[in-house]
């Protein structure tokens, strides 16, 4: 039969008793947290998700040697930079902040440190003496972009997870990998919305439930 949602037990034991829970964690760290990464379901989209998964170098610069390259998207290669203070106060005055990265295909294992200096080959290339500004910099070798990248063979959108969780009643899931609405943060805001939206059905009197509306939303750099 269906179970249902009894509450939040920390590392601890303690129990936070609750009648609807909603879990804002990546696919893996969701079926951890229930019946010991068991629950048929979770496990199923565990296995179908795939990360989207990317190399990062940032460099805080105390001037921009090359205003007129404020970005690199490349055709041949997985490689992606732009200058975000051009366009957000993100930096002091006269001074930038440079985000690079490479995207890594699922699956391949990588140097970083040659993935570093690929990512340093390219500020030589678009923003050369670039070196000789910095005042602070940070290179991540594995940072999860997305959660799940969103497959065609799947249905695309609509075949990402709903935030219901089939067979526990008022467990939803929220996060950039599930609804059909959205992608990165956006699908992370509207599948919140949404879990929130059905958990207020579930235990709230009708009066009291939250009005629906339809809106977009809009991640901006300002």
């Amino acid at each position: 039969g269906v179970q249902g949602v009894q509450g939040v037990r920390l590392a601890n034991g303690e129990l936070f008793p609750a009648e609807a829970v909603i879990v804002a964690t990546g696919p893996e760290e969701a079926s951890a947290l229930l019946d010991g990464g068991e629950h048929a379901a979770l496990r199923r989209w565990v296995q179908e998700a795939v990360p989207a998964r990317v190399a990062c170098l940032d460099v805080a610069l105390k001037s921009l040697p090359e205003p007129k390259h404020l970005g690199v998207l490349s055709l041949d290669q997985p490689l992606y930079m732009v200058v975000h203070s051009a366009s957000a106060r993100l930096a002091p005055e006269n001074g930038a902040l440079i985000h690079t990265i490479k995207y890594l295909k699922p699956g391949e294992r990588y140097d970083p440190q040659a993935v570093e200096h690929e990512l340093e080959s390219l500020l030589n290339r678009f923003q050369p003496g670039w070196q000789r500004e910095v005042s602070e910099q940070q290179f991540l070798p594995h940072m999860n972009a997305t959660n799940a990248i969103v497959q065609a063979h799947s249905g695309g959108l609509t075949g990402r997870p709903g935030p219901e969780v089939p067979g526990i009643r008022n467990l939803y899931m929220a996060g950039d990998w599930v609804g059909s609405a959205g992608q990165l943060a956006s699908a992370s805001l509207a599948s919140a919305r949404l879990a929130a939206q059905l958990a207020c059905k579930q235990i709230l009197p009708p009066k009291q439930t939250a009005v629906e509306s339809d809106y977009s939303f809009t991640i901006g750099t300002r």
